[in-house]
């Protein structure tokens, strides 16, 4: 599918009848024409709804998995409590979505969801999230910037919580990753570009980390790099597949393996017990390791190793068949 630009959008309205007072069919048209466009609903109009969705039904699904929890979030997070409340976002994100596409007359997967090797992009992803916050975690132990506290949780009991967070942050990562490089990012590309929309939605994304506890400055500069990486992802591979594995293995390995802090969250149950040593700069402090200037070093890594293994083929096209 074609993305129109701007100028084709310009153009378009342009062609359109010249308004007089005794035409009031065509005055109606050019009524119709701030709000519709040659390719439907106009972007702006289709962000603002699509935004308004998702808020009104997170807000209520939010609303009811507090009543039946009787929790809010704190800097400590439960598992069952958080795996409820971030599968309540993300149905009410699905649903959004899904309204969206039938006006739009898509499919509901056609932002970033459809392709070839789903399972094999999603596993994979996760391995290398989970290996790329290891490594993250080595280098911040080999600077003596964390230590080791020990094993916390055994036999049943750690794999009961490590089921539990898995699937906690994999549905973070598909509520994440769908929401800002999804509809919005294949939306917002019909008027800014693929990598304007990145920039605009990668910054909401670092600042989506400001009401944090325990977040700082360089965590908020890496989310939005890491923001930048995802949609390099998106635009490599054709869909967000791989990155929600990423996305998944990156929280996983960070708040349960480790037992460090995500974005000055720390998870109930967590494997192993580490604690921050030094200046927050190198550390990452109370931010956890994607709060260290490493973090924005480990990204460079990842974005080069997606360029090595997919940038020297062409660029696929994003999968937004009807």
């Amino acid at each position: 599918m074609k993305i129109p630009s701007a100028n084709e959008d310009h153009e378009a309205v342009s062609r359109e009848p010249l308004r007089t007072p005794d035409t009031p069919p065509n005055g109606k048209r050019s009524l119709a024409i701030i709000f519709v466009g040659n390719q439907g609903l106009r972007t702006g109009w289709s962000a603002l709804l699509f935004i308004s969705l998702v808020l009104a039904f997170g807000l209520s699904a939010r609303a009811l998995v507090r009543a039946i929890t009787h929790t809010e979030r704190s800097q400590t997070i439960m598992p069952v409590p958080s795996l409820l409340r971030e599968s309540a976002q993300l149905g009410a994100l699905f649903l959004a979505t899904l309204i969206m596409a039938r006006i739009e007359r898509r499919s509901v997967f056609s932002y970033g969801f459809r392709g070839n090797r789903k399972l094999i992009r999603l596993v994979s992803g996760t391995v290398v999230g989970f290996l790329l916050i290891s490594g993250l975690v080595g280098l911040l132990w080999i600077t003596h910037a964390l230590a080791f506290d020990g094993k916390m949780v055994h036999g049943l009991l750690a794999w009961k919580y490590a089921l539990l967070w898995f699937a906690m942050f994999l549905v973070v990562a598909f509520f994440e990753e769908g929401l800002l490089r999804g509809y919005l990012q294949f939306t917002l590309t019909r008027r800014l570009t693929f990598w304007g929309a990145a920039a605009v939605l990668s910054v909401l994304f670092g600042l989506l980390h400001v009401g944090n506890e325990g977040e700082s400055p360089i965590g908020i500069l890496a989310a939005i790099a890491a923001g930048l990486v995802f949609c390099l992802s998106l635009k490599l591979t054709g869909s967000l597949w791989w990155i929600v594995g990423v996305h998944t293995g990156l929280g996983f390995a960070e708040s349960y393996f480790y037992g460090t802090a995500n974005s000055g969250v720390v998870a109930q149950g967590h494997l192993y017990a580490t604690h921050p040593v030094g200046k927050a700069f190198w550390s990452g402090g109370t931010t956890g390791p994607e709060g260290s200037i490493y973090a924005l070093l480990a990204l460079l890594l990842m974005a080069a190793g997606m360029w090595l293994t997919w940038g020297r083929r062409r660029a696929l096209p994003l999968s937004n068949g009807r």
